[in-house]
């Protein structure tokens, strides 16, 4: 599937009410409008079996902020690879399946991730709020966390700051960038961003504040 330039620099929805399976979606639009993939059905990632294996993949080319606002399940190993000047949002939760899903570039997990898969990240991964991630979580180049107040949230009341749930380890090698977004906290408040069952390793990382 591939969403390209008829839209010119405008956003526009698409709607699926069905499950779609797919190799391949791709949004090339190089006028600077953005895509919304919505409605009730689902998004279902998988690999094309004919000569040779291939993969599926999300590709976002280097304009407008697309997302996913239907359930995307991934049926085999995924990648997703967001261009500079882009970012691509999951704002529905991911079913992994025990697959892996390879981020690169910015991508945003704004919602639930389940399955027991693994999500790798080699760009600057974030999410809006609290995120649960059913899986290992690796990030090796930016982990990006917002902080707007301190309100912990409850149900399904968002936090006021991003925060990853793992149910597996977390291994970090890279970045965690946290960024004060119109807020200063008073000294000594503390904020829970990543939690995990297994642990995390935190090796040759840093951590750098904005205001």
């Amino acid at each position: 599937a591939i969403f390209g330039d008829l839209i010119g620099s405008d956003s526009r929805t698409v709607f699926t009410d069905s499950a779609i399976t797919v190799n391949s979606v791709q949004f090339q639009n190089s006028m600077g409008g953005s895509y919304v993939v919505a409605g009730s059905g689902s998004i279902n990632f998988a690999a094309e079996t004919g000569g040779s294996m291939t993969l599926p993949t999300i590709a976002v080319g280097n304009q407008g902020s697309h997302q996913f606002q239907t359930i995307v399940n991934l049926l085999d190993d995924t990648t997703a690879d967001a261009a500079s000047n882009s970012t691509l949002n999951f704002n529905n939760q991911i079913n992994t399946n025990g697959n892996a899903l390879n981020l690169t570039g910015v991508v945003n997990l704004n919602h639930s991730v389940t399955g027991g898969g693994a999500v790798s990240g080699s760009g600057t991964l974030g999410t809006a709020s609290n995120t649960s991630l059913g899986g290992d979580l690796t990030s090796t180049g930016t982990l990006a966390i917002e902080i707007r107040g301190t309100g912990e949230g409850s149900g399904s009341v968002p936090t006021d700051f991003s925060r990853f749930d793992v149910s597996g380890a977390a291994n970090l090698d890279g970045a965690v960038d946290i960024n004060l977004v119109d807020f200063t906290p008073t000294a000594g408040t503390t904020f829970t961003i990543l939690t995990t069952t297994n642990g995390i390793n935190f090796v040759g990382g840093s951590v750098h504040v904005a205001r």
